[in-house]
């Protein structure tokens, strides 16, 4: 089982709406969309369910986004 920031910021390289949330630091945002899209991840124990860090989200996922080795790795 991940941690929510890690499952977040694996989900937002590949999802432009997870992204976005973490970019706007929108706690209310990125909660809704796994809400509405990843309700079965939710409710079967793929990741835990705890506080949302958007601060650290977006250092992170911006260091990931400017990661040239991990982008290429991913594609």
């Amino acid at each position: 089982m991940l941690k929510l920031h890690d499952w977040i910021l694996l989900r937002a390289m590949f999802d432009i709406e997870m992204s976005d949330g973490i970019m706007e630091k929108n706690e209310k945002k990125i909660r809704q969309h796994i809400n509405d899209k990843y309700s079965y991840e939710m409710n079967n124990g793929f990741f835990e369910d705890e506080p949302i860090n958007t601060d650290r989200l977006h250092i992170d996922h911006n260091k990931d986004i400017n990661n040239e080795e991990l982008i290429h790795r991913l594609l």
